[in-house]
């Protein structure tokens, strides 16, 4: 898997994404993460915590907070984003 890091800056829930035939609302920001590396004809596998851990809940969020160090360690590449380009 890959894993990414990123910041939310603050930004609404207002994008919609469908993983695995499950629709849920994420950022902008994680949408444009997802745009980019997604492949157009084979699944990626990447880990993202605002997919990965259930936001709602409190005790998901604190146990994978923890865990971070062991995912990003265990992953096949880890990416820094930083944000679109303006061209």
């Amino acid at each position: 898997y890959i894993a990414v890091s990123y910041t939310w800056d603050a930004q609404p829930f207002d994008c919609e994404a469908v993983c695995d035939g499950q629709r849920f609302m994420i950022t902008k920001n994680c949408s444009d993460i997802l745009s980019q590396l997604r492949h157009p004809t084979s699944p990626v596998s990447i880990w993202i915590d605002q997919i990965c851990i259930n936001q709602k809940d409190d005790e998901d969020k604190s146990r994978n907070v923890r865990q971070m160090p062991r995912i990003f360690n265990g992953a096949r590449a880890v990416i820094i984003w930083t944000g679109q380009c303006d061209d």
